[in-house]
């Protein structure tokens, strides 16, 4: 700033310093906003510590209760978590994106779920907006078509970082035995040659 006021100075103007650090607080705020996370408190419904994923080889679920929700703020933008008693829905970990798909009240409300993360143990399945009734009982739709391409997708990279991994390992072993050869057989032509001298 100091450089500023020096070459405004020059040119005949005037800095407004307090004027500056104002709008420089307002950015500041802006920016702490932005990154700040607000998390509300859990309304819990029912009591689960050990959620069962039966996402293995299910993708829809039926006459599931939900157990807590609570909202969450990130990035000047709302977000809704869900927790239920039971998920077919794999929640994003070891370079896998989570679930998306929907859920579904008894009553006909449709929900979409657009991610879903783990979280102390927890598979919180973030949505579009908190049910109209949580008390009634859910069925749960993943994006069978999404899940099967991502597992496509994914599992032919962990492949290939295996495989990547492998070759490093096998190149690494070759250059080791090339070098113990290498070592060995310019020992034995040492040898020979000493042997050759003390014959001369």
């Amino acid at each position: 700033i100091d450089l500023s006021e020096l070459i405004a100075s020059e040119k005949g103007y005037k800095i407004d310093l307090e004027g500056f650090q104002v709008e420089l607080q307002k950015q500041k705020d802006r920016a702490r906003n932005a990154t700040a996370i607000e998390s509300g408190d859990w309304v819990e419904f029912a009591h689960c510590d050990n959620i069962e994923f039966c996402g293995y080889d299910q993708t829809e679920l039926e006459g599931v209760q939900l157990t807590r929700h609570r909202t969450v703020k990130a990035k000047n933008k709302t977000m809704y978590q869900l927790v239920f008693e039971r998920t077919p829905f794999y929640a994003e970990m070891g370079g896998q994106v989570g679930d998306t798909g929907y859920i579904l009240s008894e009553s006909g409300e449709k929900i979409n779920i657009i991610n879903t993360v783990k979280e102390n143990n927890l598979t919180i399945h973030v949505a579009e907006r908190i049910p109209a009734d949580c008390t009634e009982s859910f069925s749960l739709h993943v994006d069978a078509e999404r899940r099967l391409q991502i597992e496509n997708n994914h599992s032919p990279t962990f492949s290939t970082r295996l495989s990547a991994r492998s070759s490093d390992h096998t190149w690494s072993r070759r250059v080791h035995s090339y070098a113990t050869r290498t070592s060995a057989s310019t020992s034995h032509i040492s040898r020979n040659s000493a042997r050759s001298r003390s014959f001369s």
